[in-house]
């Protein structure tokens, strides 16, 4: 299972001096990481009938504004993930692709300051509950508790939500002080 991460509320802004590395460190850990590990036992994992599961995110099927590398990493692993599944299939390899798609679980701590009770929040056990139950059924995608929303939100009027979503984070993770 590949489920490195590490998710940072980012302004772009403020970051706009700044070298590359702040910007590129979670695109090195969490989709180059993943795409690494994938690669390094791909062989062991095909003559073995493996399985690959790879960890996106719920924030990989809409921009949210506050987490801009964070959202393309995951989007990156969504389509990183489909394109070997359909890679497996194409030239005939004994291998099972799967996408992991959770929401906020904030008992993994990805982010220290949001707590369980966070609006949203998926309790880790739910998560493992939702996620075996979508591997005996042999789902390709796991959609998990509100990930399954923001996925027919990046599908049905992407524009807008995009825009709804983005507001209330950057709103929370950047309140602008009042004079």
């Amino acid at each position: 299972m590949n489920c490195a991460g590490i998710m940072r509320a980012i302004n772009l802004f403020e970051q706009a001096d700044n070298s590359l590395k702040v910007l590129t460190e979670e695109i090195h850990i969490n989709l180059l990481g993943t795409i690494a590990v994938t690669q390094a036992f791909l062989n062991i994992l095909v003559a073995n009938n493996g399985l690959v599961i790879n960890v996106s995110s719920g924030l990989s099927n809409l921009a949210d504004g506050a987490h801009p590398i964070y959202n393309l990493t995951k989007a990156g692993v969504h389509f990183y993930s489909d394109a070997l599944r359909e890679q497996a299939k194409y030239f005939e390899k004994t291998l099972k692709v799967i996408e992991l798609v959770p929401p906020l679980v904030a008992e993994t701590n990805l982010e220290s300051h949001t707590n369980t009770d966070a609006p949203n929040n998926m309790a880790l056990s739910d998560l493992i509950s939702e996620t075996l139950a979508g591997l005996e059924t042999g789902l390709d995608r796991i959609d998990a508790g509100f990930a399954k929303q923001l996925h027919q939100m990046g599908k049905v009027n992407s524009d807008e939500n995009t825009k709804l979503l983005s507001q209330q984070m950057l709103t929370n993770y950047f309140p602008k002080m009042k004079d």
